[in-house]
Order: C-alpha cells, then sequence, then structure tokens
C-alpha cells in the first residue's frame, strides 16, 4: 500500500508499523534516539527492552537505516521529498502530524484542495496571480496543522501544480539537484509562462500594414485562413491532451496501454486495479461516458457477413458439368447443324444419343 497523501493514513500506518514489528525496528519511529535499550507501548502492550545492554553505534546506525527503507518504499515520491534530510523518527513524527486528522477532519480537506490544485484551472489565469492563490491554500494548510512544510516539499508540490506539458523544462531547470528551491522555481515558471504566451500569441507578431498587404496579395487567401485555423487549434489543444484513464500526458484513452490491457483482461471495472472506469475527483461524469463508449466499441465482436454464392458461378458449373456428361457427343462435319445450335434446341438426354 502506497500512500500518497489522499488515501486512509490510519491504515496504510497500521500497516507500517506491523511491518516494522517483523523485522524487530518499530522503537526506531516510536522512540527518540532508540538503540534497543528501550522499552516501549504497541498496541496497548509493553514491548520490553530488545537489547539492554544497547547497540553499538554502528548496528544502531544499520538497523534505522533499514527501518527507514521500509517507511520510504510505502510513500509516493511527493510525500516522500517533504521529509527529506530527518531521521526516521522525524520523518514519522511529521508524517503523523501532517495526516492523523482524527481531530481536525480540515486537515485532509486542506490537503486535498492543495494537491488538486494545478495552473490552468481557471481559464486565461496568469501565472503570477496563480502563485498567489497557491500560496493562500499552503498558508491555510500550515495554520491547519500547525507545521512549517519544508522547502523540498513546497518545491515538489509547486512541481505537481504545473502542466504536464513542462517537465522536461523543470526537469532541465533542477539538473542534478534533488528539488528546486520554491522561490526559484516560482520565478523561473513566470519567465516561462510569459516565452510560451509570447510564442503562441498572433498579436505579438504583428508586421507594417504594407508588408501585410504585400504578404496576403501574394499568396492564396486559402493558405493564410488555414494557417490561423490551425495556429488557434493547436493552441487550444496544448493542455487539452491527457488520457482520462491513467491521467497521464502526451497520450490520449485511445493509445492508453494501460486501458487497453485491461479491456483484453476485463479489467476496466475492477476497482482493486490500479486504473479504473469510474467518476473520481479528476475523472468528470463526461470524460467517464467517453472511455465507456469505447470500452464498449472495443469489446463488441465484429460481425461477420455471410458468404451467398453468386448466381454466375452457379450457371458456370451447370454449363461444365453438361459438357462432362457428354463426352462422346459429335457431330459430323457434314451435318448442317453446330455443336452450339444442337445444345440451344436439343435437350441433353438426347444429345449424349447422337451416333
Amino acid at each position: 500500500m502506497i500512500f500518497d497523501g489522499t488515501n486512509n493514513f490510519r491504515a496504510w500506518r497500521a500497516r507500517v508499523e506491523n511491518e516494522l514489528m517483523r523485522h524487530g525496528l518499530l522503537g526506531y519511529v516510536l522512540v527518540q534516539g532508540y538503540n534497543g535499550s528501550q522499552s516501549f507501548n504497541y498496541n496497548s502492550q509493553l514491548v520490553e527492552a530488545k537489547y539492554p545492554d544497547g547497540l553499538r553505534q554502528f548496528d544502531t546506525v544499520k538497523e534505522a537505516a533499514e527501518a527507514m527503507h521500509i517507511v520510504q518504499c510505502s510513500l509516493h515520491e511527493g510525500i516522500e521529498a517533504a521529509v527529506l534530510n530527518k531521521n526516521v523518527f522525524g520523518v514519522w513524527s511529521t508524517l503523523r502530524a501532517l495526516y492523523e486528522s482524527g481531530k481536525d477532519s480540515t486537515i485532509a480537506e486542506k490537503y486535498r484542495v492543495l494537491d488538486h490544485m494545478w495552473y490552468g484551472d481557471k481559464e486565461g489565469e496568469p501565472m503570477d496571480e496563480f502563485i498567489t492563490r497557491w500560496g493562500m491554500v499552503v498558508r491555510e494548510f500550515m495554520d491547519v496543522t500547525g507545521v512549517k512544510l519544508t522547502d523540498s516539499y513546497l518545491s515538489a508540490m509547486f512541481e505537481h501544480a504545473l502542466p504536464r506539458k513542462w517537465r522536461s523544462t523543470v526537469a532541465s531547470w533542477r539538473g542534478s539537484r534533488p528539488f528546486i528551491p520554491v522561490t526559484e522555481l516560482k520565478e523561473k515558471a513566470i519567465a516561462e509562462e510569459k516565452l510560451r504566451r509570447n510564442s503562441s500569441d498572433p498579436a505579438k507578431k504583428s508586421v507594417p500594414a504594407n508588408a501585410r498587404n504585400k504578404s496576403l496579395s501574394s499568396q492564396p487567401r486559402e493558405n493564410t485562413t488555414s494557417k490561423s485555423f490551425r495556429d488557434l487549434s493547436s493552441a487550444r489543444t496544448v493542455r487539452e491532451e491527457f488520457c482520462f484513464y491513467c491521467f497521464k500526458g502526451n497520450h490520449t484513452f485511445p493509445q492508453c496501454k494501460y486501458l487497453r490491457n485491461d479491456i483484453n483482461t476485463g479489467n476496466t471495472h475492477n476497482n482493486r486495479s490500479q486504473f479504473s472506469c469510474r467518476v473520481t475527483e479528476k475523472r468528470t461524469s463526461a470524460m467517464l461516458q467517453e472511455l465507456e463508449a469505447y470500452v464498449t466499441e472495443k469489446k463488441t465482436p465484429t460481425a461477420h457477413r455471410l458468404s451467398v454464392p453468386r448466381e454466375g458461378t452457379k450457371r458456370k458449373r451447370e454449363i461444365d458439368l453438361t459438357q462432362d456428361e457428354c463426352p462422346r457427343a459429335h457431330v459430323d462435319e457434314r451435318t448442317s447443324f453446330s455443336r452450339r445450335a444442337i445444345t440451344k434446341r436439343v435437350p441433353r438426354w438426347q444429345i449424349c444419343e447422337i451416333p
């Protein structure tokens, strides 16, 4: 079970604690400075010290690293970025403070709002206005949780809010660094948004009137119309191209390999699968209707056309049988009737009796 901030934290915590207890490493997430000589409570039971004299420093660091490995393997990369540069006890304490919302149900709600914010959810909103709106939600989330979010976590959350088309650009900004400082990331995002808007806005590419008239007179009118329509259509579909099934960019659901595999295995409506056809917070009912129509079309078997014998074939076969039945039919050259005339006017049984 991978925890991504939206699923049940209590169930995930119980599974990870059970796994740590199986390996004798639970004390590292519950007791600060644990070295095996401390006792602690687990499920209302006292767990005595494993090593009364304590472990050596090397063994303590090794077991703490094993406990950290178990925790990290069950975290989403976005959540893992929020707890960088912490020991295993600090990671566990931070996660409990952020997501253990039994005392305040608004924590999960604020995180859900922050997680589902993305640039472009408001039509025509500039990048600087989106950054202001995103920062207000972040401050509300920190006020509710009472935890100051690290710069690495904020950077990962802001990268998640950027368009999928920008992923290669953001990767070039990051380089070999583990993350981009959030202030630098915001500045680069504003500059990138202005650059893309200027390159796609035809008003910025205005030319003098004389040159424009010459170009219009020298080129056919239909070419200019098709070019402008092509520019508008490409600008319109820059952010609309994503898959309704797996929500990944650079392809639509007819090209989705996950949907194709689930159609072949019959798991398109299996809620336990990684992806399934159901309404979620990201998948609207309109998206679901398109998916259902596509799945139904792919599942319908192709109707085979019944083969109907052609009349010409049957007629040709009768003629061949007629010729085969009368191998001895012969007409003397001296007679005035041709064979064709005989086959037309005389029945077949009489033709066979010609001497």
